[in-house]
């Protein structure tokens, strides 16, 4: 996706609110190591805390308890 942060978020919630799926990986393929590194250090930093408070998920939980792995 290209965008500001915002924009990323923006994306990501309307996919999420369109077909239900949760983001579970991401690529940055066709940069170099680096640019890849910055890339997902930005992601890490500026989007995933939001994607975290809005958008339910249970990909990390373990089955049936409710209980983060």
């Amino acid at each position: 996706m290209i965008g500001s942060p915002e924009q990323i978020i923006e994306k990501i919630l309307n996919y999420q609110a369109a077909f239900g799926h949760q983001v579970l990986s991401l690529s940055v393929d066709g940069l170099s190591e680096a640019e890849q590194r910055e890339q997902m250090e930005r992601f890490a930093a500026d989007i995933a805390p939001v994607l975290r408070r809005e958008v339910p998920s249970t990909v990390w939980e373990e089955q049936g308890k409710g209980i983060p792995v």
